[in-house]
């Protein structure tokens, strides 16, 4: 009898013998990464902390600079830094707050914030995630060739984000920058970007860049700003100072909005492709400008399907050797300026028609040439 309740209440002290439902969960075990602390990281006379070897390095809290010296200096190739959500702050007269020599490779610094340094982050070839770079004296976030930078901010710093040739910079804010927003050199890939209020242009890339689903706006120079051999798809141009759109020779801008810009809404050079475009309200300078302008050193473009509404000049062609068909221009001071020596289709000027009310109704556009011009009332 005795034997029986001892078993009973050992039963009852062990618990159900049956297992909960669903997936056994793994016991937790130590942290994998490498803790940024004096420890693991001792710093220098130039730096707080070192990272020396390759690895997957944390923060645990926030850190606070030191004038004359770096936040964390990365001295290997293939670090990856998680801020955690903290805060890298410098304080007057420090250094950059993450760096490393422009030839280290494999870097990655995400999650935080990295704030009043003389350069926010300045490092080699690099993925940047998810970072706030704020109140940085020379720039935010500076990468080298074939860095990513993607879903970050960069806020009144000098410029916001500088990159090396062949980068891409997506899903990213640059604004009240007292320089340009996103500077970015050749081979550049600019995607689903802001650049709003910088006292610069807003989004400047070179030679041979991609830059499409963008957004530049009231920034003190032009919106975008960008050279030879490009492409501008799908972007808006609001309320520059300069130009709302500029690309080097050889390029292409398409299905683009350039509105209330200081001076030319989409200026080009020689040999571009300007189609389905919508350009209203530029020219807001004293100086005036135009919906579209190819400059005098321009020639051997194409501008198509544009429509140019209450600018300065709705297109204005400055040289020869240029093709415009099937554009409308409608309430700007001068709607075409196009100098001789050019090849366009007729500019038929559209009378206002009588409304309709049912189901037929004749053309009220007197033209049915393929390649014809219009100018609307």
């Amino acid at each position: 009898m005795i034997a029986v309740g001892m078993a009973i209440v050992s039963a009852v002290l062990a618990g159900p013998l049956d297992p909960p439902a669903g997936p056994i969960a793994p016991t937790p075990g130590p942290e994998p990464r490498i803790a940024i602390n004096q420890t693991n990281t001792p710093g220098d006379s130039g730096a707080l902390f070192i990272i020396t070897a390759p690895g997957s390095y944390y923060l645990e809290g926030n850190v606070t600079g030191e004038a004359s010296k770096r936040g964390i200096e990365i001295a290997a190739d293939h670090v990856t830094i998680d801020l955690m959500g903290y805060t890298c702050d410098g304080v007057v007269g420090s250094d950059e707050g993450v760096w490393s020599l422009g030839t280290r490779t494999g870097i990655e610094v995400r999650n935080g914030v990295v704030t009043n340094w003389s350069q926010g982050i300045k490092v080699g070839q690099a993925i940047i995630r998810d970072v706030r770079a704020e109140n940085n004296i020379v720039t935010g976030i500076d990468v080298s060739a074939g860095s990513l930078v993607v879903d970050c901010t960069a806020t009144n710093n000098g410029t916001g984000i500088r990159t090396g040739h062949g980068c891409r910079i997506a899903r990213c804010v640059v604004s009240s920058n007292t320089a340009i927003g996103i500077s970015a050199f050749h081979a550049a890939n600019v995607t689903d970007c802001t650049a709003y209020d910088n006292e610069g242009t807003g989004i400047f890339c070179q030679t041979g860049s991609i830059v499409t689903g963008c957004v530049s706006r009231e920034n003190n120079g032009s919106g975008f700003f960008v050279g030879a051999s490009s492409m501008v798809s799908e972007c808006t141009a609001y309320s520059n100072s300069g130009f709302g759109i500029q690309v080097g020779s050889e390029s292409t801008v398409s299905n683009c909005t350039a509105s209330t810009n200081g001076t030319d809404g989409i200026r080009v050079f020689g040999g571009c492709l300007v189609k389905d475009n919508t350009c209203t309200d530029n020219g807001q300078d004293p100086a005036g400008g135009a919906g579209i302008r190819v400059t005098a050193l321009g020639g051997n473009c194409r501008f198509e399907g544009n429509h140019c509404l209450n600018n300065d000049i709705g297109i204005d062609v400055d040289s020869t050797g240029n093709v415009i068909i099937r554009n409308t221009c409608s309430g700007n001071t001068t709607n075409w300026a196009i100098v001789a020596g050019n090849a366009y289709g007729p500019i038929v000027l559209v009378q206002s028609a009588a409304a309709v009310n049912g189901d037929t109704a004749s053309a009220s556009v007197n033209s049915n040439h393929a390649w014809a011009n219009f100018t609307l009332p």
